[in-house]
């Protein structure tokens, strides 16, 4: 609890942001949505957020998650602050982010049959062999995204050469969308897959699968978008 000016204010709920890929608190903006709306309350640390309780403030919140200078896509979560403790969300890279070097990912971009963009996909990369998630990305309001390959386990399948393939599904949810969707975190406040998503958010649609060429420790970008059905 804070108290200021003879008002006595309790914690709606906090929350924390990190790098889906370096798993470090992200210097982000958070935003409510609503009659409401203002900019969450920045912690101590870059990435941690807090919510006070003020009149007329109610559960559950949506907030939306986005960084000014394009390092990550944004995302939006609906935040039951009555019964969470303080979850963690993680954001996907995005066309600004700054890849260290010698990492290996695939900057692209979607559009639908008459070539106009599908924001807001979701990208999920696979060996084709063993079906083993080799990455995940978001696409922002451009229809772009930046995927690069999981580090660690996933590496195990990587062929004894410096190229190689993947198979790339775009999911997205059917119509257009003014925004990314709204994506519940658990009542229990639990660190969950939402954080990196294992799959696509509820409703969205495998909309096509692709064999991509990848080549090790280099970002590489087809020359033409990928299109969804």
């Amino acid at each position: 609890m804070t108290a200021g000016f003879g008002l006595v204010h309790r914690l709606a709920f906090g929350l924390e942001v990190v790098d889906a890929m370096r798993g470090s608190l992200a210097d982000v903006v958070v935003t409510s949505e609503g009659p409401l709306a203002a900019r969450l309350a920045r912690g101590r640390r870059p990435g941690r957020f807090r919510q006070l309780v003020t009149p007329g403030l109610a559960a559950p919140v949506i907030v939306r998650v986005a960084d000014e200078r394009r390092r990550y896509v944004p995302r939006r979560f609906v935040i039951p602050f009555d019964t969470v403790k303080t979850p963690r969300v993680a954001l996907f890279p995005g066309a600004g982010f700054g890849p260290q070097g010698g990492t290996t990912g695939m900057r692209g971009r979607v559009v639908d049959p008459a070539g106009a963009i599908v924001p807001w996909v979701r990208v999920i990369a696979r060996h084709p062999a063993s079906n083993r998630i080799a990455g995940r990305a978001d696409g922002d309001d451009r229809g772009e995204f930046l995927l690069l390959v999981i580090p660690g386990p996933a590496f195990v399948d990587m062929p004894a050469k410096f190229s190689f393939q993947l198979a790339l599904t775009v999911w997205a949810l059917p119509g257009p969308l003014a925004g990314p969707v709204a994506e519940s975190v658990p009542p229990a406040g639990e660190v969950t897959d939402i954080t990196t998503g294992p799959d696509a958010p509820p409703g969205f649609q495998d909309r096509g699968t692709t064999t991509v060429h990848m080549r090790l420790a280099e970002i590489v970008s087809p020359g033409l978008p990928f299109t969804i059905h």
